[in-house]
């Protein structure tokens, strides 16, 4: 593998407030919270039209610089406020944008009526901003190269605007806390070695009242994070959140030194346990996270009966309000209020968070020598499977997931590389061959060549693969890759390929006995490749070929 050169990561570091914080202090820093969200507000459907595209994704600064000239936002704010908010609102846009681009690049892999080059006409145009504005705008685009003369770019130029307006919504994520942004503009922090009340850390903020700052104390001595860095005459950006609990959130540049020449490994992520990764043999897959299935239907039985006691109680208060108001507004005060909900709420995603952590610390402890990934892409939306599956699945944090394992291989100094997640789970390692009936729960066992495993570890195998098979690429469509994977386990049982057991088609043998010689092949494999136990080189990958013909191992 290749060496990268080393990179500069942002880890993030937070800072809780002091217990001596005053109700008063709390309450300035929620109204502050809840003016600066105003201008954001306006600002974001200022920036929410397509005629800033350009602007929005290459130059969100001289954005800013107009509205300044246009002028501020009508909130009673300073100035550095509103700045902050604006590349804010920018950001949001921007990100809403590039989501945008990135479903339509999807859409178009999929669709079976657009030929090849129509295909790449697209993608050509959607690579660069200026050309996508271009379309949005009615302009016409041209590109002069070889294989695009054919085409009628006239058309290409409607359907790919058509596109961007049915995918393009400028909707709002929803604000579950109220928090707000500083720069090194509207802080200072200091220390109090000799206060009586608090003698540690405080930060002095900007407040809503001129001449008049808000001062809060903060858990630690220290002020590594918060003081003004090289380079920079002010201090770092924070991000306030305001709630049960008042958080400063800010990052660090750490130097990442890149992994090279190290071991390849592939990922899969479940339900019942978070991630399995493996260095190309399943026997010797590794989990990591497990038993959280059990946890997350523990708490989804729990929160369901929460919610039924609720509605009981609810339905109590009701039959309460015309005979005894008094105890009707107590038991709403005290028993359906919002604050302990979303505190409950709040706890349980704490603790899932917390178990992915975890489990992908331990993972890049053990797997110290691995310096490239292969994940799997898990953004699509799955089969329904009834209402008590669906509930234990939307407690199962893929995103956060997803975004965790980005974050924890940055700083680790591993390359990540995300592939087609199709039939993953369901494909034969050893012969190709593909159905739903090989998986039965966490056990995998295949109909043809009867190999027997972990689903788990079998499907990170398929993972691994799939980062070096040129045929099965990231966007095909499942239908697509399902075709490869039948076209190779026929090839691979009339040519007596390698994956096969040896075992031809005339041969009677039982199921029993193909199972026997699977798991002698893995173990001559696992010998001959240097993956005893204990070592972890690279194993040999299969070399992904046309389809219909045999793959054989690389030597």
């Amino acid at each position: 593998m290749e060496s990268r050169p080393a990179t500069m990561v942002h880890r993030g570091v937070r800072r809780d407030a002091g217990t001596d914080l005053t109700r008063r202090k709390r309450e300035e820093l929620a109204e502050l919270a809840a003016r600066w969200h105003q201008a954001r507000d306006f600002y974001l459907d200022r920036l929410a039209r397509s005629d800033d595209l350009t602007a929005v994704v290459l130059r969100p600064r001289s954005l800013r610089e107009r509205q300044r000239d246009e002028g501020w936002a009508p909130v009673d704010l300073a100035v550095h406020y509103h700045q902050t908010a604006f590349l804010s609102a920018a950001a949001e846009v921007k990100t809403n944008w590039l989501a945008t681009l990135g479903r339509i690049r999807w859409k178009i892999g999929r669709r079976r009526d657009l030929s090849d080059d129509q295909k790449h006409w697209l993608r050509f145009v959607m690579r660069r901003v200026q050309l996508v504005q271009r379309c949005v705008d009615g302009e016409s685009v041209s590109v002069t190269d070889a294989w695009a003369q054919d085409l009628d770019q006239a058309r290409e130029c409607r359907r790919l605007r058509r596109l961007v307006q049915r995918a393009y919504s400028p909707s709002r994520h929803a604000r579950r806390r109220d928090w707000f942004v500083l720069d090194g503009r509207l802080y200072r922090p200091f220390l109090r070695p000799t206060d009586r009340h608090y003698g540690g850390a405080w930060i002095s903020l900007t407040g809503t009242q001129k001449r008049r700052r808000i001062c809060v104390p903060l858990r630690g001595r220290g002020l590594r994070y918060l003081e003004p860095r090289p380079g920079l005459t002010e201090g770092p950006e924070i991000r306030v959140e305001v709630g049960s609990r008042v958080v400063f959130r800010t990052s660090e540049r750490v130097h990442v030194a890149s992994r090279s020449g190290g071991d390849v490994a592939g990922i899969d992520k479940g339900h019942d346990t978070l991630v399995t990764a493996t260095l190309g043999v399943p026997e010797m897959a590794r989990t990591y996270g497990a038993g959280v299935g059990k946890q997350v239907s523990a708490m989804t039985v729990k929160t369901e009966e929460e919610i039924r006691f609720r509605r009981r109680i609810a339905a109590y208060e009701r039959s309460l309000r015309n005979t005894s108001a008094h105890k009707a507004k107590r038991i709403r005060r005290c028993n359906l209020g919002r604050v302990r909900r979303s505190n409950d709420s709040r706890k349980v995603a704490t603790t899932f968070r917390n178990m992915v952590d975890r489990a992908l610390n331990q993972m890049f402890r053990d797997h110290a020598s691995v310096a490239l990934l292969y994940v799997e892409a898990l953004d699509f939306v799955g089969a329904r499977r009834g209402h008590a599956f669906n509930r234990r699945l939307r407690r199962w944090l893929k995103g956060y997931l997803h975004e965790r394992l980005q974050y924890k291989a940055e700083l680790n100094g591993v390359e990540l590389k995300v592939v087609n997640a199709a039939y993953t789970s369901q494909t034969c390692p050893r012969c190709w061959f593909t159905s739903a009936k090989n998986r039965h729960a966490q056990r995998f066992e295949c109909g043809s060549c009867g190999y027997a495993g972990s689903a788990d570890a079998v499907a990170a195998t398929n993972v691994l693969r799939r980062g070096s098979d040129p045929a099965i690429t990231r966007f095909m469509p499942s239908g697509a890759v399902k075709q490869i994977l039948e076209e190779r386990s026929r090839s691979a049982l009339n040519g007596g390929a390698w994956g096969s057991n040896g075992v031809a088609l005339g041969e009677d043998v039982s199921r029993d006995e193909r199972c026997r010689r699977s798991r002698e092949e893995l173990r001559k494999q696992s010998i001959g490749t240097g993956l005893e136990q204990g070592d972890h080189r690279t194993p040999c990958v299969c070399a992904a070929v046309e389809v219909g013909a045999v793959l054989e191992p690389l030597n």
